[in-house]
């Protein structure tokens, strides 16, 4: 019999059970206004997802397309867009 957590909702579904992949954040990294990227080995650990924060800001402003290749999150600004740059914050983890 295999044993571990399990969590109902109110009508007694299965919300979280033993075979359930749970998300789990390992860190951020913040873009600043230039182009850039970072290697992070450790998403490594399981399923990597990525998700971006943008602080509030005015209007004309440009946030950085995001991508992810293996364990490398890079962002990239593009050229000639109106406005001042936006660094905005990446999360990442695994699950």
């Amino acid at each position: 019999m295999p044993a571990g957590l399990e969590t109902y909702g109110p009508n007694g579904a299965t919300l979280v059970s033993y075979t359930s992949k749970i998300g789990r954040q390992l860190g951020s990294v913040n873009t600043g206004t230039s182009n850039g990227s970072v290697y992070l080995p450790e998403l490594a650990q399981g399923i990597p997802w990525i998700a971006t924060l943008s602080p509030g800001g005015g209007p004309f402003q440009s946030t950085p397309a995001i991508a992810m290749s293996g364990y490398t999150i890079s962002w990239t600004f593009v050229e000639g867009m109106p406005g001042d740059r936006r660094p905005i914050k990446i999360v990442y983890g695994v699950r």
